[in-house]
C-alpha cells in the first residue's frame, strides 16, 4: 500500500533531474511543522495535488480521524524496512463454554476472558454447584482467536487487529486518496 502511494506520486511528479527523481515519495508526516520539509519529495507536482496531499496528512486527524490510517501505514512500512519484521500475536477475541451436565448437579458460575493469549493462560472458568456422586460434566470449549500486532511493533499498533488495521488503511487509500488524484495522473 505504501508503494501504491509512492507510485501515485511518481506518476504525477515532474522531476527535472535524476536526483529529484530519486527523492520522489508520497509524504506522510505526523506534525504540521514537518510538512515543509517534504516538498522535495514532490518535484514538479501541481499545486492542487500538493494541497490535497497536505489535507490527507495524519496531523489533521482531529478534523478527519481516518487520516490516522496513513500514519499507521507509515509506521508499518518504516518498522518493517528499518527495524525488524512485524511480529504478530494471538488475542482471544472470545470464548464460550458449552457445559453439559447429566445427573443431579448445577453450574453455579461461568467466566470468560478476552485479550492477548499467553502460554498457560486461563481462557474460561466455571464453578460447579452441588453435585451428587455419579453426576457427569462434559465441557466443550469454543475459542475465537484474533491475529494482532505484537507489543514489539510500533507503539500505536501493538495489540491492534492486523486484518482490520490493514483493511482500514487499504479502504482509506482506495476510497479517499486515489480518487482525489485521478485528474493529476
Amino acid at each position: 500500500m505504501r508503494s501504491a502511494l509512492d507510485h501515485l506520486m511518481f506518476a504525477a511528479a515532474r522531476p527535472s533531474n535524476g536526483k529529484q527523481e530519486g527523492n520522489i515519495q508520497f509524504p506522510i508526516v505526523s506534525r504540521r511543522a514537518l510538512w515543509r520539509g517534504t516538498q522535495y519529495r514532490m518535484p514538479g507536482a501541481p499545486r492542487g495535488m500538493r494541497t490535497m496531499i497536505e489535507e490527507l496528512q495524519p496531523y489533521h486527524r482531529r478534523k478527519w480521524p481516518q487520516t490516522q490510517t496513513l500514519w499507521d501505514l507509515h509506521q508499518l512500512s518504516n518498522w518493517d524496512k528499518h527495524r525488524m519484521l512485524l511480529a504478530s500475536a494471538a488475542a482471544l477475541e472470545g470464548s464460550q463454554l458449552n457445559v453439559v451436565v447429566s445427573g443431579p448437579t448445577t453450574v453455579r458460575s461461568e467466566r470468560r476472558f478476552r485479550g492477548r493469549a499467553k502460554p498457560g493462560a486461563i481462557v474460561a472458568r466455571f464453578e460447579m454447584g452441588y453435585s451428587e456422586p455419579g453426576a457427569k460434566v462434559h465441557v466443550n470449549p469454543h475459542l475465537a482467536f484474533l491475529d494482532v500486532f505484537d507489543q514489539r511493533s510500533p507503539e500505536t499498533l501493538g495489540g491492534r487487529p492486523i486484518r482490520t488495521t490493514l483493511a482500514n488503511i487499504g479502504n482509506f487509500i482506495d476510497t479517499e486518496v486515489v480518487p482525489r488524484f485521478e485528474r493529476f495522473v
